[in-house]
């Protein structure tokens, strides 16, 4: 259960957070081992051009940002690996590049791009594909993961909840319902044209509702965001919602977070 819960935290944005930590360390690692080399072989350590030589980490941020960005680590399995020799050739091309344009400028004299491909290429190429295999994989594997757990989540979400009354069972559409209220002991459930009474809790009634569309906003109401008009501030933390219907519900403070990461971006709503 403990790993469980370690393995469910970890994110796409996770990977990306900890590729640019990997990379940062590589590059002051390169930093370090230059350092004592030059010092173990008796030569002058110039820091300048040891940073610009172990620039090719750095860039590795960049790369695998995009990658997740537009989505490529999902390419199929066939255009996977063509697809991160052309990652890593990449890197080394805007690594010689830059190098020569920085050294240009910067540097009395300037190392040509020929020169600095083929150190590239000889010294850090396997090792880009490793480490660009590596992120890919995890995220993908990560990114399916999470796709599988909602996946799984939405599955048991009843499409119908059972009211009752005294007299009648009625079957209601989860997705027609626009908000619920607490009415103590009952609860109100409210669709575009009618008002249910049903003996249960918000905190049970939420337990069977999909969460990815209904959202807590008081102690006292829940709200499906797909008929949310819009929102107002009442500049104090709490906020007036304008239901399609007419209604208007407040939002508290203490779940106005959880609310606008709701409807924000996927509702357009004004302010």
């Amino acid at each position: 259960m403990q790993i469980y819960f370690v393995m469910n935290h970890i994110t796409p944005k996770y990977i990306i957070i900890t590729s640019s930590a990997v990379a940062i360390i590589l590059f002051i690692y390169h930093l370090l081992i230059d350092g004592l080399e030059s010092k173990y072989n008796g030569y002058s350590y110039y820091i300048s051009e040891s940073a610009l030589f172990s620039i090719i980490w750095l860039l590795i941020i960049p790369v695998v940002f995009i990658v997740y960005k537009f989505g490529w680590y999902n390419l199929s399995i066939k255009m996977t690996l063509p697809f991160i020799l052309i990652i890593s050739t990449a890197d080394i091309l805007m690594y010689s590049v830059l190098i020569w344009v920085v050294s240009l400028v910067f540097f009395e004299y300037s190392y040509h791009i020929s020169g600095n491909l083929q150190y590239g290429f000889l010294k850090y190429f396997e090792i880009l594909i490793i480490l660009y295999t590596l992120v890919i994989l995890l995220l993908r594997y990560f990114s399916g993961w999470k796709q599988n757990d909602k996946n799984i989540l939405k599955s048991k979400v009843p499409e119908h909840i059972v009211v009752s009354d005294p007299f009648k069972k009625y079957l209601i559409g989860s997705n027609d319902i626009l908000f619920i209220k607490a009415n103590t002991p009952y609860i109100e459930i409210h669709t575009s044209d009618k008002k249910y009474l049903e003996q249960n809790s918000l905190k049970d009634m939420m337990q069977q509702l999909d969460q990815n569309i209904f959202v807590r906003v008081h102690k006292s109401s829940i709200l499906n965001i797909n008929y949310v008009k819009n929102f107002t501030s009442r500049m104090n933390g709490d906020y007036d919602v304008r239901m399609n219907n007419g209604d208007t519900l407040r939002v508290s403070r203490n779940y106005a977070g959880a609310f606008k990461a709701k409807v924000n971006p996927p509702t357009q709503v004004s302010i």
